[in-house]
């Protein structure tokens, strides 16, 4: 691994020119991969004449996965004896969850834990990368931190997002040769460790959303074209790029009643809340 090697070149070589150009060719040779796919259920499938093995790629996500199976037959149904478990883990990882959704010009105190489970420190500079047109960092970047072995850290960065819409954010964080935690037991340096995440942070817009409905009778000629015009009047505080427009045309003046029959009365599920949900409409 990238370890090894990098205890082999401090051996071999004598100049700190030729040690400084082998670390560089080191770092280029290692594959810089940004795990971004962290589904919250992998695998649903229903297989057909299963093969007796199957070739599957894990997630990104570092947890435990618990696997089970079904198999209908002519002669009944086979279940598997017991839930089949699969670990997923790395070495050294980072790992950060973002909100569900975030308002506009709202401040995101954003926490980054880092794993090391090897046995020894490292320095560590972990970084965080967004489109900055779409969303601001305030304060630092990156952050240098020195962790060893068995050893969880977390820095914090802050986000303000400044536009609306689906935006990346990426964090990163690698080895790095300087001496910023010399002090704290014998950090290695010249092995190269890596790990990157990419997550998308939904942006809404601020204030409070309003709807308005409007609803006109139109009479066609029989034959040739007709044009109609609604007017729909803006609030003159209505944040910009919140505008969503949607038409809808019928060709009977019962039409919007008619196909809405069938959810008029629903039947009953699941638990209260849920049923009082329904029960409104038919009442109201």
């Amino acid at each position: 691994g990238p370890g090894r090697r990098g205890r082999n070149f401090r051996r071999k070589e004598s100049s700190g020119k030729k040690r400084q150009a082998k670390t560089k060719k080191q770092v280029k040779a290692i594959k810089r991969r940004i795990r971004s796919f962290f589904p919250e259920m992998w695998k649903f499938d229903y297989i057909v004449d299963a093969p007796k093995q199957l070739d599957l790629t894990l997630p990104d996500t570092v947890t435990t996965w618990r696997a089970n199976a079904y198999c209908f037959t002519s002669q009944g149904i086979w279940i598997a004896e017991k839930p089949a478990r699969v670990t997923s883990i790395l070495p050294f990882f980072i790992q950060f969850t973002l909100p569900y959704s975030m308002k506009t010009m709202e401040i995101l105190k954003q926490p980054i834990k880092i794993f090391n489970y090897m046995k020894e420190c490292y320095e560590i500079e972990v970084k965080i990368q967004v489109n900055e047109e779409n969303i601001k960092i305030k304060g630092a970047k990156s952050i240098t931190t020195c962790i060893c072995d068995n050893e969880i850290k977390t820095v914090t960065f802050s986000l303000v997002p400044i536009i609306m819409g689906k935006w990346n954010v990426t964090v990163e964080g690698r080895s790095t040769n300087s001496n910023f935690c010399s002090n704290k037991g014998r950090p290695r340096k010249g092995v190269y460790k890596f790990d990157a995440v990419r997550k998308a942070l939904f942006v809404k817009p601020a204030g409070i959303e309003h709807e308005r409905v409007v609803s006109d009778l139109v009479c066609f000629r029989k034959e040739g074209k007709s044009s109609d015009s609604v007017n729909v009047p803006l609030p003159h505080n209505y944040i910009r790029g919140s505008l969503r427009t949607y038409m809808s045309l019928t060709g009977n003046i019962m039409g919007n009643a008619i196909n809405s029959l069938q959810r008029l009365v629903r039947m009953p599920y699941g638990c209260g809340e849920q049923n009082m949900i329904t029960m409104v409409p038919s009442i109201y």
